[in-house]
Order: C-alpha cells, then sequence, then structure tokens
C-alpha cells in the first residue's frame, strides 16, 4: 500500500520508505498515477509531460528506470506493453474523495492539513509544471468548498469558536476569500472582539483596494453593521462560560430564520426546567441578530404579569411604534395603540358599557397586528418572549391572532417557558401554529466539556472524583 498525502504535505509512504519532492522524477510519476491515472496510464503521455526535452526513445528508457525504482521501493506498479497503473487497493490517496464528483465523507474537513501540495515547486519540466497548476487550482477550489460548508454548518450550530478556527483554515488557502473573511470577522465580534472584527475587514477592505466597488459591499456593510451594535461593545465577562449542547436548537432556530427571511414565519415555544439554559439560548441566537440581520424586540414575563392586561405588549409597544416600518402603521390602529400607552385628556371616558369594552379590546388586537405587520415589512421581525407561563390572557389572546398569519410574513416569534402548554393555565384555546421544542438536559460531551471549562478557569487542579462528580 503507498500512501500518498498531498493536503498540507509532500510526500508518499511505501512499505519501505518516504519519497519527497527530493526525488524529482520518482515523485513526479507516483503522483501523476495516483492522482489522474486515467490520462497518465499511456506511457507516451508520461514520458512527454516529464522528459519533454529529450528523445522518445531516451524518454521511454528513463520511464521503464523510473518504474523500476518505484517498485524496488514497495510500489505496486503494473504494466503492459504500453501501459502503467496502480491498481486501486493499493494506493492511498488523501485528496481522492476532492476529485470526485459525489460529496465528500462525513468529517473530511478534519483531513485537511493545509493547501494541495504545499510548497512543492518543480523546475524540471514546464509541462509538468504547467499541469501541476491546474491540479492545485483545482483542488484547493474544492478545499475552499469544503472549509466553506463547514463554515455555513458551524453558523447553523451557533459554533462561533468553530466558525473562527474554520475560516482562519480558509483563509491560509486563500487570503483573500469573501465568505471567509466575513465569518471571521462575524465570528470575532460575537465572541466580544468587536476592534478585532474591524479591524479585520479594514484589513481585507485595504488589500483589495477602492476600485473593486462591487467586493468591498459586503464587507462595507457588515462593518458598518458590526461599528453600530451597540451590544457588542465589551468582551464577554470572565464568569461567563461558552455556549455548549444545544446545536440541534440552535439549528432549527437558523433554519426558521432562513424561512422566515424569505417570507415563511414561524413561532416556537422553548420549554424546559429553570436555569436549563432557555434564557442563554435565546441570548446566543440574538447575538447573531445583532448584525443586522433582523430587528429583534425581547421583553420577559414576571410574576404579576398575569394580573396585567396585554402586560407584554403593552413593554413591547414602545419599541415596536419606534422601528423603521412602525409608520406604515394605520393612523386609526396607531390611536387605539397609544390608548395603552399615552394618556389623552381629550379621549372621552371610558364606557361602562361591556360591549363597547369587547369591541375596543378587539380593536386593539387588531391594531397591535397591524403594527406588527407594518415593522415586518420593512425588515425580518423577531419577537422573543420569555417566561410566558406567567403572560396574562389578553397577551395569549394576541399570540394566537398572529399564529394565524405569521406563516405568511416575516416575523419569527419565539416564547420560552418552564411549562410545554402554559396557555392552557390561562384557558386559552390549543395554538396548532406554536411548533414546541423540549430543552433536555445537556448531554455528556457537553457537560464534560463544560465542566472542565470551570475547572480550568478556577486555576485550580481537582482530584479525578471531584472533577467527574
Amino acid at each position: 500500500m503507498v500512501k500518498l498525502r498531498t493536503l498540507g504535505e509532500c510526500v508518499a509512504e511505501t512499505a519501505l520508505t518516504r519519497l519527497g519532492p527530493d526525488a524529482e522524477r520518482l515523485f513526479a510519476v507516483l503522483l501523476c498515477l495516483g492522482i489522474e491515472q486515467n490520462r497518465f496510464t499511456h506511457r507516451t503521455a508520461l514520458t512527454n509531460l516529464l522528459w519533454p526535452d529529450v528523445s522518445e526513445g531516451r524518454g521511454s528508457h528513463s520511464l521503464r528506470q523510473a518504474v523500476y525504482r518505484l517498485r524496488s521501493l514497495g510500489v505496486e506498479v503494473q504494466s503492459d506493453r504500453s501501459h502503467l497503473w496502480i491498481a486501486p487497493e493499493a494506493l492511498d490517496v488523501d485528496c481522492a474523495p476532492l476529485l470526485e464528483p459525489s460529496p465528500e465523507p462525513e468529517g473530511f474537513v478534519n483531513r485537511i492539513r493545509g493547501s494541495f501540495l504545499t510548497g512543492y515547486e518543480p523546475k524540471f519540466s514546464d509541462s509538468y509544471s504547467e499541469w501541476l497548476d491546474r491540479q492545485r487550482d483545482l483542488v484547493n477550489a474544492r478545499i475552499r468548498r469544503v472549509f466553506l460548508g463547514e463554515i455555513a454548518r458551524l453558523k447553523g450550530r451557533g459554533d462561533w469558536s468553530g466558525v473562527e478556527c474554520m475560516a482562519a483554515r480558509c483563509l491560509a488557502i486563500d487570503p483573500l476569500n469573501e465568505e471567509a473573511t466575513l465569518a471571521k470577522a462575524e465570528s470575532a465580534a460575537l465572541q466580544g472582539g468587536k476592534t478585532q472584527a474591524l479591524a479585520i475587514l479594514d484589513g481585507y477592505l485595504k488589500e483589495v483596494g477602492p476600485q473593486a466597488r462591487e467586493i468591498r459591499l459586503p464587507a462595507t456593510v457588515l462593518r458598518r453593521r458590526i461599528a453600530e451594535a451597540t451590544n457588542l461593545d465589551r468582551p464577554r465577562a470572565i464568569t461567563e462560560t461558552p455556549f455548549f449542547g444545544r446545536a440541534r436548537e440552535m439549528a432549527e432556530l437558523n433554519r426558521a430564520l432562513q424561512l422566515a427571511h424569505a417570507g415563511s414565519g414561524s413561532a416556537y415555544l422553548f420549554w424546559g426546567e429553570p436555569g436549563i439554559g432557555k434564557t442563554r439560548l435565546m441570548q446566543e441566537f440574538g447575538r447573531a441578530l445583532s448584525l443586522g440581520h433582523a430587528q429583534v424586540v425581547r421583553a420577559g414575563c414576571q410574576s404579576n404579569d398575569d394580573r396585567r392586561p396585554l402586560s407584554m405588549f403593552v413593554d413591547m409597544l414602545p419599541r415596536l411604534m419606534a422601528m423603521p416600518g412602525a409608520l406604515g402603521c394605520s393612523p386609526a390602529a396607531m390611536r387605539f395603540l397609544r390608548r395603552l400607552t399615552d394618556h389623552d385628556p381629550k379621549e372621552p371616558l371610558a364606557s361602562m358599557d361591556p360591549r363597547d369594552a369587547s369591541m375596543v379590546y378587539a380593536n386593539i388586537r387588531r391594531s397591535m397586528l397591524d403594527l406588527l405587520d407594518a415593522v415586518a415589512s420593512e425588515a425580518l421581525l423577531v419577537l422573543v418572549i420569555e417566561d410566558v407561563h406567567w403572560l396574562d390572557v389578553g397577551s395569549w389572546d394576541v399570540i394566537a391572532d398572529a399564529l394565524a398569519w405569521v406563516g405568511t410574513r416575516r416575523v419569527l416569534l419565539l416564547l420560552t417557558s418552564r411549562e410545554p402548554d402554559a396557555e392552557r393555565a390561562r384557558g386559552i384555546r390549543e395554538l396548532p401554529g406554536l411548533q414546541r421544542m423540549h430543552l433536555a438536559p445537556l448531554d455528556r460531551t457537553a457537560v464534560d466539556a463544560l465542566s472542565a471549562t470551570i475547572v480550568e478557569r478556577s486555576g485550580q487542579v481537582l482530584p479525578a472524583d471531584v472533577a467527574e462528580w
């Protein structure tokens, strides 16, 4: 078995020895037969590539000598009068999955140690150098594809530390890759490195130059968003542990976010025991949204809110009415909504007739949806309401109304609760449009990583039994 290592390395391992670029044509023969065997099985094609400046007879003789030496080193080169080949079972080429049209195997990204044939610059044949450049372009392009696919997967899981690492690996191969640069800057910003993120983007903009206006646009937009994001000004608290073990939930949230961007909104209720991580999940998801991907309104319920009619939306109203798009709300709807927050002495006193009160209440509910619709028409709107097990009946009624149309709006409604069916305690009818996800305890891998971080930050060495506990 010959192991040909080309990703971040430049070596061939046989049963008897290791071959590198110093064995010029021996290594070149092995590389051609391993990487593009279908093209170079014919002796003439291989001879013309590696010995272009010698006579046909001398070139054939040189190829026979090279094959003889390879066989003596343990390479099972097979041949007939006109062809050479190495049986697939006798050859292991690390970049082979990148040369196939089918997708790379799962986890293949971890086998990529660097660019294709790093530092390999042979000079003995111009034809061979041209062939090598074409292979390098092809393989490196597919390496970028693998890295960018992994970056997208990690972003979907909310693993910003992994995104930063993967973006750095991609930039080591392609220093001006736009997608990797933006991902590296975004991950730095979301991990508390706002200054570092701006420096990354400034360096990129300087490299591409002022002439490349279309290329500069995405980086310029991201730079402005990072600079304007007020909640990225300070790094995370030292006591704040890294975010572990919620990849499934983050992937679902990001999938819902993409659908909402396309006008197919949705609503989720994340429920679990106190302290299980509901608030942290919303915080981590919200950090990414803070870079301008959406307009976010957050609110939290308290134990006395069940006695405050429309409590949650009264708290949200000032922020919603100040958002871009709110001016698109009808004046009549605005008048009803202002009754919730402002006192107008010119308004007539409320009627004692229950029918009038019911009509006002119904108008306020419709007006609330009108306002949400107007804001969402300007940009994607994400509403985060925590601890809805304390929510009042009126607010649940508005949520029930919103579920009827959220699927055709750019709206994402996220609720958290200690109970899976918190609305039933208020006598609310079943809400079929609300998707419920249970936040279970962290799995063992996440718990081990979390406890290891806590122990490391303590600066102490704990006995094994204590660490296990």
